[in-house]
């Protein structure tokens, strides 16, 4: 079974604002779901029944929220700063360009257990990964991310009756990073704010 996540992540930081979109092909099927950041609350949209979820939160826990999912310097990442990953030549010269054959374990461990992926810890136990390849464009002042691709396969343990099962699937994650300057505007659509559901 193959399986691709496509994600795009946008914030302004200056207005507080943020916006998410992902889209995950697998077996035939295909879910897209958002979700915008704003006022602080949050507007995620169920993919399954069409229905926005809101959350809201404090001050503070809306920074800390928006804060988070900023946080995309690798130089504070050690997992990759000691990996194999190895410098290839660009075609851009504000671009650094890094590839290897590497799991990164605690990068993808704090990607997948971001609400918007909706992957639980129990879920993310069952997972055995092997045959990585990664890919990391920075920019080259900054060092902030500009995207990750990530390909593996990964071995998932299920129950089916009293049996269990290993199910074998072939991911591919990319997750491209922009919006740092504040160069655009995001506005949460009237029709969300007015028909979204408090979450509990």
């Amino acid at each position: 079974m193959n399986t691709a996540i496509n994600a795009t992540k946008a914030l302004d930081m200056t207005s507080q604002k943020g916006q998410m979109d992902l889209l995950i092909k697998t077996a035939g099927i295909q879910v897209q779901t958002s979700t915008y950041y704003a006022d602080n609350a949050s507007y995620t949209l169920n993919p399954l029944i069409g229905i926005w979820d809101k959350r809201t939160y404090t001050d503070a826990e809306y920074k800390e929220l928006l804060k988070g999912k900023a946080d995309n310097n690798v130089l504070n990442n050690n997992d990759i700063l000691c990996t194999g990953l190895n410098q290839i030549d660009s075609e851009y010269d504000e671009e650094i360009l890094l590839k290897g054959d590497v799991f990164l374990s605690d990068l993808f461990e704090k990607v997948m257990a971001q609400k918007d992926f909706a992957i639980n810890r129990d879920a993310y136990d069952s997972m055995k990964f092997s045959d990585f390849s990664v890919e990391i464009s920075l920019n080259r002042t900054t060092y902030l991310i500009n995207y990750i691709k990530v390909n593996m396969k990964m071995m998932q343990s299920k129950i089916e009756g009293e049996d269990e099962v290993a199910v074998a699937n072939d991911i591919s994650v990319s997750i491209i990073y922009s919006g740092y300057d504040g160069g655009f505007v995001i506005d949460v659509p009237e029709d969300v704010v007015k028909n979204a559901t408090l979450a509990d």
